[in-house]
């Protein structure tokens, strides 16, 4: 079984196994265990699948990819490879996936997965079947499974519940046994810790020497271009806007001055048509004589 923590501190465990809980309750065909480590509190749910010995990859999307594995009962999963199911830790359901491609391997269990550099290639190594190859790929883009290329030297037997994370660019896989339980690779002077560099996801590399500080290139995918695109859609569509606010802006205050300029030479004409009728009908009437006429003794005569 593999446990998967997502990004908000949830663990999840698909029990492919019978089993009872504390309170009494039995479970025929298993279900997913969720545990919540922030408040502590756990409870189980209804799959639709149970499986033992399956690989697990937690998606950026909160999806986890369940495949390979065996039912509970001990017998290969009917559907292999060619099924994959999609389990939304955001809404609690549960999807099946078709897959395609001309590299489908054969149902097998006791494989191990990590997500690739990318965000969306998923490596599947190792397993219990001395007929599928050491390394698979399957594009979650598409869902095509393709065997990547492999350079340097790796490991001649193949590895079986054994375990996978990610560490820097190296995908670092850690003990397990060989087919049929038994532990050959030893025999043949294989470390119990293999190293494949996963730095490129055009050419993945065997290595023996881990570097802590090698630095992660950047990936070009897909999910890259798609997320690149729709910055770049933002981005056009923010300069529209401000494009936009700044138009109408723009409008308004030229409204505004217009019909300001309107209002001032509307009142400033007026005014000068009320003089000119002022002076014309000034004619028949006599003047009021000013303060300083008057101090002057002069008399105005009309």
């Amino acid at each position: 079984m593999r446990p998967i923590t997502d990004y908000s501190g949830k663990i999840f465990l698909l029990a492919g196994f019978p089993f009872t809980t504390l309170q009494g309750v039995t479970r025929n065909q298993g279900g997913m265990i969720i545990f919540d480590t922030t408040n502590l509190s756990c409870v189980l749910k209804d799959t639709a699948m149970s499986r033992v010995e399956y690989s697990a990859t937690l998606l950026p999307n909160g999806i986890i990819v369940y495949m390979g594995g065996k039912e509970p009962a001990g017998k290969p999963a009917t559907d292999g490879f060619r099924v994959v199911y999609l389990y939304n830790t955001n809404d609690n359901t549960w999807k099946p996936q078709p897959t395609f491609g001309d590299s489908i391997p054969n149902g097998d269990n006791g494989i191990s997965s990590v997500l690739g550099l990318d965000g969306f290639r998923i490596i599947v190594f190792g397993g219990d079947d001395i007929d599928n190859k050491m390394l698979y790929v399957l594009d979650t883009t598409n869902f095509n499974w393709y065997e990547p290329n492999v350079s340097g030297k790796g490991p001649t037997i193949k590895r079986f519940d054994h375990t996978a994370n990610v560490i820097g660019r190296y995908m670092v896989i850690a003990f397990g046994s060989g087919p049929g339980l038994n532990f050959n690779y030893r025999k043949n002077g294989e470390s119990d810790v293999l190293l494949l560099d996963i730095g490129n996801s055009s050419n993945y590399i065997w290595t023996n020497n881990f570097d802590p500080n090698a630095v992660i290139p950047p990936q070009s995918s897909s999910t890259s271009d798609s997320t690149q695109s729709d910055n770049n859609s933002n981005n056009n569509n923010n300069k529209n806007n401000t494009g936009i606010i700044v138009g109408v802006v723009v409008g308004v205050l030229g409204i505004i001055i217009i019909t300001s300029l309107s209002i001032f030479f509307f009142i400033k004409r007026r005014k000068n048509l009320l003089h000119e009728k002022a002076t014309s009908d000034g004619e028949n009437v006599m003047p009021i004589p000013s303060d300083l006429e008057l101090s002057s003794g002069r008399i105005l005569v009309k």
